[in-house]
């Protein structure tokens, strides 16, 4: 009997520390950057060249092979990039990974729960905390800077079979930018 008693306090344990961190969830295919979304075949790459301006190889396919986030696949990878974005492609997909709004002019649409968001250089703190108030919650400041001046704050993000991260970076109370991440991250500053 004692057996059992410890079993179901460890099984409640659990479940309190796994709910200890409770984020806002975004589903990955609501995710668009002008009517592409963040996972797409390269020959569609010329489209957003439009939007965004040139984008140029920085690294060339890699012999060791890298986790394109959210995708749980090791590939070999180039990683292309501009002033405002990063992408990695494989052979015939591209994945926008980094988007920067302090460089761009450039928006992200984002649909969620039957509501359309537009994040842009001009998206605030305040509203991220209306759209996401779980995450809010778990916001952190960044090198000794109030989270007022600045903010890191992660969203859980999910897309069929796997799961990740969506980043946001404020400063000043503004979107700097985002970024994807398979783990939890912590602060990047």
């Amino acid at each position: 009997m004692k057996k059992y008693y410890i079993i179901w306090f460890l099984f409640i344990a659990s479940n309190l520390i796994s709910q200890s961190k409770k984020y806002d969830t975004i589903v990955f295919e609501n995710i668009s950057l002008n009517n592409h979304h963040l996972f797409f075949r390269l020959k569609q790459m010329p489209n957003l060249e439009k939007y965004l301006s040139k984008i140029e190889k920085k690294v060339n396919i890699s012999t060791d092979k890298k986790i394109i986030p959210l995708t749980k696949k090791r590939l070999a990878i180039n990683e292309f990039s501009n002033k405002n974005t990063i992408l990695f492609t494989t052979k015939d997909s591209a994945f926008i990974h980094y988007f920067n709004f302090e460089k761009s002019q450039r928006e992200i649409i984002l649909k969620l729960k039957n509501k359309k968001i537009t994040f842009s250089n001009n998206y605030s703190l305040y509203e991220f905390r209306k759209a996401f108030p779980n995450s809010y919650k778990l916001a952190k400041g960044i090198n000794a800077t109030p989270l007022s001046r600045a903010a890191f704050i992660p969203v859980f993000i999910i897309r069929s079979t796997s799961k990740g991260y969506l980043c946001f970076t404020f400063y000043d109370e503004k979107l700097i930018d985002v970024f994807l991440s398979d783990n939890e991250p912590e602060t990047p500053y």
